[in-house]
């Protein structure tokens, strides 16, 4: 994970934690919160919108898994309901964050759902970053890759087909790039894991060299 020498912002994990033996319910969540460390090429509005894009994010799981939890505790005695969320991240630079967050919930399906949700944040922009914002997605890059897959996969049904992945669950930090994948976007019961891409194997297909430049 590349890291700027003296970053205008430092990266702070929020934490909540919640029982509720009577539903039941468990929530326990850790997200990422940008705070200001003097003069920023990035304004604070758009640190905030970041900030905010998080939580909301967060926050709509949680009224979520509440609402499954009522739900259940009405309907099925003894089914619970329960939410997990954890981060890492990728790239800090003055001008891109990427992290990405992985959600596991319980009661809201027969089995437990694990999957990937990645914000590459364009600080400057104050915008997530789709994959079409750095790279042209023609079938060439599809192909390119398909066969990065096919060199990680394990041939069973939890591997994907590039026709089927979503590309903008991604981030770039320093020479690679990174796809993210759970058992939603794979559509198993499947871990999470990540696909790393050198960039170079990518760089043919690159439409915004600022950003990528701006992720090492």
């Amino acid at each position: 994970m590349p890291v700027a020498s003296s970053l205008s912002y430092r990266l702070d994990s929020v934490r909540s934690q919640r029982e509720d033996p009577k539903l039941p319910l468990s929530v326990s969540v850790s997200y990422p919160q940008l705070r200001s460390v003097g003069s920023t090429d990035a304004v604070p509005a758009n640190i905030s919108g970041f900030n905010r894009e998080v939580a909301r994010f967060v926050q709509s799981l949680i009224t979520e898994i509440d609402s499954v939890a009522k739900e259940n505790a009405a309907t099925e005695v003894g089914v619970g309901a329960g939410l997990q969320v954890a981060f890492k991240p990728y790239t800090l630079t003055d001008k891109l964050v990427g992290v990405n967050l992985t959600v596991t919930q319980d009661g809201i399906g027969p089995r437990s759902i694990t999957w990937i949700n990645t914000f590459f944040y364009d600080l400057k922009r104050g915008k997530k970053l789709a994959a079409r914002d750095v790279f042209r997605l023609s079938p060439a890059f599809k192909k390119t890759v398909a066969a990065a897959l096919q060199k990680n996969g394990t041939g069973s049904e939890c591997e994907p087909d590039a026709s089927t992945l979503d590309f903008d669950n991604f981030c770039v930090a320093g020479n690679a790039v990174y796809f993210f994948l759970g058992d939603v976007q794979v559509g198993h019961a499947c871990p999470t894991r990540q696909l790393q891409i050198p960039l170079a194997a990518l760089q043919p297909y690159v439409v915004n060299q600022t950003l990528i430049q701006a992720a090492k």
